[in-house]
């Protein structure tokens, strides 16, 4: 058992990816996310790193231009398309401008309806925490420590 990352909550905990930053978190926060992982082992001792590569599937970095590309290339509007994929204007116009990036769900259908790939598999280095140590400040220790430094 470990400390949410979001809410603080003492449980098992998830490693979510959530907006492109990996973070570990409680079921109940899991779902603002995607699980990559579920973290079974909690040992707050000693460190112990194990490192192993692993192979995500990430969203292409110009995938904005090339739904928009693809959309001109039909000769549709945004309205159209949205329509014919299901799904609202505003997420269509918002994925154009790249304001927000969408969920595979999304990602799955433009694919399919376009015929093109919008995302790409990427190596990761997984480090592993297996055993690690659990140092909190104070405020206190902090001055303290700043203290020690200048002077």
């Amino acid at each position: 058992m470990g400390s949410c990352d979001l809410c603080g909550r003492e449980a098992g905990l998830f490693k979510v990816r959530i907006e492109g930053s990996l973070v570990n978190v409680c079921e109940k926060c899991g779902r603002f996310g995607k699980i990559i992982e579920k973290k079974t082992e909690y040992f707050p001792e000693t460190k112990k790193l194990t490192v192993n590569e692993i192979e995500e599937e990430i969203l292409v970095e110009s995938f904005n231009k090339i739904v928009r590309k693809e959309r001109e290339k039909r000769g549709l509007t945004q309205e159209e398309l949205a329509k014919t994929i299901n799904e609202k204007v505003s997420l269509i116009q918002k994925l154009e401008n790249k304001e927000i990036e969408p969920d595979f769900k999304i990602v799955k259908k433009l694919e399919k309806y376009f015929g093109i790939v919008l995302t790409e598999k990427q190596q990761l280095i997984k480090e592993k925490i297996k055993h690690y140590e659990i140092k909190s400040y104070t405020l206190g220790d902090l001055i303290h420590e700043k203290q020690k430094g200048t002077g």
